[in-house]
This record gives structure tokens, sequence and C-alpha cells, in this order.
């Protein structure tokens, strides 16, 4: 018997025609077969300095041409920041162990995410990733800006056009030294204004993929929010005890 792998897998509700199935077999990637040339790195430009929170950061392995993502990339990230002493990385959003790196067998397409703990508050954490045996290290720009006091909002499951999730936002914060574990602000109380906006990642269909642009609205309790920072507050909320419901 024979061993492979399957790639770029397209999953159709219908029948295809002989042009259409020509059109998806024009539509496929060479696989990556260069030298390793540096990391792409994704941090968030906010973090809260508080141990229940952690900043998502992606990592994709990319080719010495500086443009192609190394898809069959195998080997170990070592991991760091320029404040390591106050930073801790995590393989999951929530629990486990901290880790100084992670491994990745080829199976992941060269991309990982960590998360990142951070106990200062402070502006510009930046992450570094190397891996020591093919001496290629590269650092995020720019970096993560963590405070002590925020806000931590549900994630809904998911979205459906049309239709509303609820979620609440809480106010929260290091009420003792720094490093400690953050709290509800409790005083945190009554009608806010805040500026709020959203981003959205997505790929088009295209072949080669690129990134689209929002063209719909978010609303929040019924007022629209844009998809970029408002330049004045555009939405006002309700706290109870540092607790806000919203739709």
């Amino acid at each position: 018997s024979a061993y492979g792998r399957l790639d770029e897998i397209k999953v159709y509700d219908s029948v295809l025609t002989e042009a259409e199935i020509g059109t998806a077999m024009g539509d496929s990637h060479a696989c990556s077969s260069c030298s390793l040339g540096s990391f792409s790195i994704t941090q968030p430009d906010y973090g809260l300095a508080c141990p229940s929170s952690r900043a998502e950061v992606s990592i994709q392995a990319v080719c010495a041409d500086g443009v192609t993502d190394k898809t069959d990339y195998v080997g170990t990230i070592g991991l760091s920041t320029n404040d390591d002493s106050n930073s801790e990385f995590y393989d999951a959003a929530s629990g486990g162990s901290s880790i100084s790196g992670l491994t990745l067998d080829g199976s992941e397409s060269g991309a990982a995410t960590v998360f990142l703990f951070h106990e200062r508050a402070v502006d510009g954490v930046v992450v570094t990733a190397e891996d020591t045996a093919e001496s290629v290290s590269s650092t995020a720009t720019p970096g993560t800006n963590f405070s002590a006091y925020g806000f931590v909002a549900t994630n809904p499951a998911s979205f459906v056009c049309g239709n509303s999730k609820s979620m609440t936002l809480t106010a929260v914060g290091q009420t003792q030294p720094s490093g400690s574990a953050c709290s509800v602000l409790t005083d945190f109380d009554g009608s806010k204004d805040l500026k709020a906006w959203f981003e959205v990642n997505y790929q088009s269909d295209e072949s080669p993929a690129i990134a689209d642009t929002a063209r719909t609205s978010l609303s929040l309790n019924n007022t629209l929010i844009a998809n970029s920072l408002p330049a004045s507050d555009n939405l006002t909320l309700d706290f109870d005890q540092g607790v806000a419901d919203l739709d």
C-alpha cells in the first residue's frame, strides 16, 4: 500500500462539470520546498497584565524570499520577549503549564498560535521567535501594550448574519502590587461612554487568496460600530458592579 498526504481539499455540494474540475485543478498551489528565512509574528495591540488574561500570538514560518509561507516547516521555535523575566508563554488560552518554545512536525502548514501572559503593565512588549538550528530569528513589530486595568469580553461561540448574540463586558484590574491577580472593579458603576470598533480578518476565495475588507457594520446594543478607531466616544453602556450586558 502507499502512504501520502492530502493537500488543498475542497468539498462541494453539487457535482462539478468537466470545465469546473479543470478550473479547480488550476487553483492548486505548488508545495513549499524553500529554505526558512524568517517568522511572521502577529500580536494584539493591547493586553491585560492579569494572570487570567493571555494575549494571542500568531507565528508563521516564511521562506527566504520574505513573501511565501513555508508550509512544510519542521523544527523547534524558541519564544522570548524584550521583557522576558516578566513573560510567560502557553499553548492554550487558559490552564496548562508555561512553555519556552514549541515544536512543529510539518502538519501545521508552518503556522502556530501561542498565548502570552505578561505580569507587568508596560508598553511595547515584542515577541521573538527563533529556530537556533537554522540560525533564524525574527522579532514582531509593533508590540503589545499591557495595562493593569481594562475590560474582559466574553466571546460568543459564533455569529450568524442578521442575528444577535449576548455577551458581557467586565471591568477588571489589579488592586494590589504589580503582578497580582486581577479582580472585578465593582465600583465601576453606572453609565460609561466608550470608544468601540471592530476588525475582521478573513480570506477571499480568489487564487491566490487576498485579505478582504469588511463590508458590513457591527451593532452593539443597537449602535452601529465601524471597523476603524473612532475620533470620539461612540458607545454608552450601563455597568452594574463592573459588569455590562450587551448584544
